[in-house]
């Protein structure tokens, strides 16, 4: 759990919008407290409404703004849910990989169920997609 110096700390480092502070300012918390995790950082982000991210993989990454976010996690083959995962440092229950190796193999594919439908687990050629809805403009 993050004090209160801790969570002003993030803010300020938040304020500048430069990512040079804002890396400083995470490493700081995560140096003095080693029960903080990543999750714990992004969630003070999320609660201030803020526009900067962490990226857990390959190594823990800040981008600034959900365009950026979007394309890191893109980039890297994960989900917002794995990436939360990830930046708690547990594996998510859809994912059967490593949580450090990215719930990926050698193969760069990522390993990992789909999601239940209706609360009933469906086997994967099972389960039914649904048509893709295009804008008629």
């Amino acid at each position: 759990m993050l004090d209160l110096a801790q969570v002003r700390t993030l803010l300020l480092a938040e304020r500048s919008r430069d990512v040079g502070v804002l890396t400083e300012a995470v490493d700081a918390v995560l140096a003095t407290s080693p029960e903080v995790s990543p999750l714990d950082i992004e969630m003070v982000f999320r609660d201030a409404c803020s526009p900067i991210y962490l990226i857990a993989e390959p190594e823990l990454t800040i981008v600034i703004g959900m365009p950026a976010r979007r394309s890191a996690l893109d980039r890297l083959g994960l989900s917002p849910q794995e990436n939360r995962y990830a930046l708690a440092g547990t594996p998510g229950p859809f994912m059967t990989g490593a949580v450090g190796a990215g719930g990926r193999n050698g193969s760069g594919k990522t390993l990992c169920s789909p999601p239940p439908i209706g609360g009933i687990s469906v086997p994967w050629p099972q389960m039914r997609q649904r048509p893709c809805r295009k804008n008629k403009a």
